[in-house]
């Protein structure tokens, strides 16, 4: 298995690791993540539970990244959703990534902790830098030309 196979694969299994908490029990989810259980109400409960649900909407492209490119046009079809699942989720990235890093660095009252803003906006720029990497850095580990097609 190639790089980029590994590394969306891996993306994939956080991503489910996040979004069980997410939607099935929020206020453990939301435990790590605001300044105290005052924090914990209704509304953020459902945010928490929406916040999953969009986790889960955008690891449907990543699925969709896993199969080995075949020649020809499909393959070419394969890599357009690669570059633009990377693209997409990297501008996500810079939006979510910018504001928690924002927020931390001006103390905004965001109610959540500052390991939370700051450890949010590190993850999510390690996960910038690679697609960084693997568009434009090593544009080939994305693409998988010449490389024999899996099942």
């Amino acid at each position: 298995m190639g790089a980029f196979r590994t590394a969306v694969i891996l993306e994939i299994l956080a991503n489910i690791s996040s979004i069980i908490p997410l939607i099935l029990n929020p206020d453990f989810a939301l435990s790590f993540l605001v300044t105290g259980p005052s924090q914990i109400t209704p509304a953020t409960r459902t945010l928490a539970r929406y916040f999953g649900g969009f986790v889960a909407t955008i690891t449907v492209p990543l699925l969709l990244s896993i199969p080995t490119p075949a020649p020809g046009p499909a393959g070419e079809a394969q890599r357009g959703t690669r570059r633009t699942t990377y693209l997409t989720l990297g501008a996500g990235e810079v939006a979510l990534g910018g504001l928690m890093a924002w927020a931390y660095a001006t103390g905004a009252d965001s109610g959540m902790t500052d390991m939370a803003l700051l450890g949010g906006a590190m993850n999510l720029g390690a996960f910038l830098i690679m697609r960084y990497v693997f568009l434009f850095g090593k544009p080939e580990l994305l693409e998988e030309r010449g490389v024999k097609k899996t099942a």
